[in-house]
């Protein structure tokens, strides 16, 4: 029986040997090469790339095989590629889709593919729905039997190419500051050294800095429980910020210098002020676009600045479209992807992490400080995302009737029904804050968010209050 293949928020991921397999691969990869010939003038043109994931680089070496009995033109990655170096190389190397193994920040034991569009934002949903309705049930039999001649190029070259654009590393490089990196055996190893950063007065060092495809038998997500060795390696090295990347390099965490994580709220609120502020040179300044479920600190940024303030559902190819347009310069969702409309209509940890840099190096202030005078400027506000399992029927419910849900919601809360948006599940704003509740569209979860200046008791009660309302949805 053939393995089902289905996409999420952003790819398609499954358990190594159970639904990612050698055949659901080999079944992806003759649709997406059939459909991208269809719609191509010409034998469609494949970039593939992995991360440091297990057996991702001979899964790339077989999603080359099945592009190339489909008569595609494949370029595959020479060595491990971070997400945004495949997508600039996508671009560079004028592909007509790039093809990523990964499966970003999820546990070793699986595996998936990103698609990715000629400009290299993620796929349209339109174009996905096509490719999966293609998909073969059985995999014809191939004489490919070998990985036949292809085209292999330096992503790596790419990327730094287009990162050097918008930061002048040089000056960056006789920076004092010193910074730990937690690579976090993923694909963003080496790449800041590539650069040549870490030489000059920068100091750079890096924990976690070697592949490990079962990543100690964790995940490569730069939560705060899988970052207690950076917080603590920034303590023990003193005067030191701490930087995390993702297992494919698109997220990014933050650790200051007393070796407290800031939420990635606080992270996309910094950077959005700085490139703002100080925008590369022949960049125009202009919007922010976040995900619903994103800090009210964006609005509030955008508000100082004059710029117009975007909201999207979940999911950074909602996000990207703003990009691509120019109508945002700069966009950002709640779980750390970060992502800059002259650079890429994509997230990049490495980008946002060097105008972080940019910013330290300019002020010559720690990072606890530049906080200090965020929050001030920007108000206080505390955060929280929690996930409740629920049974299915009230995912379910939820989804097909988010209106009587938002009414429950409204009601409990205390304020008007006209206070609900239900662009993406449902988001309540109370005095001082709001709550938002939407299903997971994989897992019968509903992921509850709160954000409120009056702390972690007002965050707390906004979230009892909407677990209470979504019991109304049993039976």
């Amino acid at each position: 029986m053939s393995e089902e293949i289905r996409f999420g928020t952003d790819g398609w991921r499954a358990q190594i040997g159970f639904g990612f397999t050698e055949d659901s691969l080999r079944r992806l990869m003759s649709a997406v090469g059939r459909r991208m010939n269809d719609i191509s003038s010409r034998r469609a043109r494949v970039v593939v790339g992995h991360d440091t994931r297990f057996q991702a680089r001979e899964f790339a070496r077989i999603a080359t095989e099945a592009l190339l009995a489909e008569k595609c033109h494949v370029t595959l990655s020479r060595g491990v590629s971070p997400t945004p170096a495949l997508c600039i190389a996508t671009r560079e190397l004028d592909g007509d889709v790039g093809v990523m193994l990964t499966a970003s920040h999820n546990p070793y034991s699986y595996l998936g593919v990103k698609l990715r569009a000629s400009n290299g934002n993620p796929m349209g949903q339109t174009l996905v729905e096509e490719i999966v309705a293609e998909i073969p049930t059985e995999y014809p039999s191939s004489d490919t039997t070998r990985l036949l001649p292809h085209e292999t190029d330096d992503f790596i070259a790419h990327y730094q190419d287009a990162l050097e654009k918008w930061i002048d590393l040089e000056s960056l490089k006789e920076s004092p500051l010193r910074v730990l990196i937690d690579y976090m055996h993923g694909a963003q190893i080496g790449v800041p050294q590539k650069m040549g950063l870490g030489e000059g007065r920068l100091a750079i060092t890096g924990i976690r800095d070697f592949e490990e495809p079962g990543f100690g038998g964790g995940s490569p997500e730069p939560i705060p429980r899988n970052l207690e060795g950076l917080s603590e390696g920034v303590l023990r090295a003193g005067k030191t910020v701490g930087l995390a990347f993702d297992g494919d390099g698109d997220r990014l965490a933050v650790c200051d210098e007393r070796g407290d994580l800031l939420w990635p709220q606080e992270v996309f609120g910094i950077i959005a002020d700085e490139v703002l502020l100080n925008p590369p040179e022949g960049v125009e300044k202009g919007g922010i676009a976040k995900s619903l479920p994103t800090s009210d600190w964006l609005a509030r940024v955008a508000e100082a600045h004059d710029v117009p303030l975007i909201e999207t559902p979940v999911g950074f190819k909602h996000l990207s479209q703003f990009l691509l347009s120019g109508e945002s310069i700069v966009a950002g969702e709640e779980s750390g992807g970060i992502g800059m409309g002259f650079h890429l209509p994509e997230r990049d940890g490495l980008l946002g992490a060097l105008f972080l840099l940019r910013m330290l190096a300019r002020e010559r202030k720690p990072l606890f400080a530049l906080r200090k005078t965020f929050r001030k400027k920007y108000g206080d506000f505390f955060y929280e995302r929690r996930d409740q399992k629920v049974e299915p029927e009230v995912a379910q419910r939820l989804r097909a009737d988010t209106p009587a849900f938002a009414k429950a919601l409204t009601k409990a809360l205390g304020v008007k029904e006209d206070a609900a948006n239900t662009l993406d599940g449902v988001k309540v704003r109370v005095k001082g804050g709001w709550v938002m509740v939407r299903a997971s569209g994989t897992e019968p979860l509903l992921r509850i968010y709160s954000e409120s200046e009056g702390g972690a008791k007002a965050v707390d009660a906004l979230i009892a209050t909407a677990a209470q309302a979504a019991e109304s949805l049993k039976g």
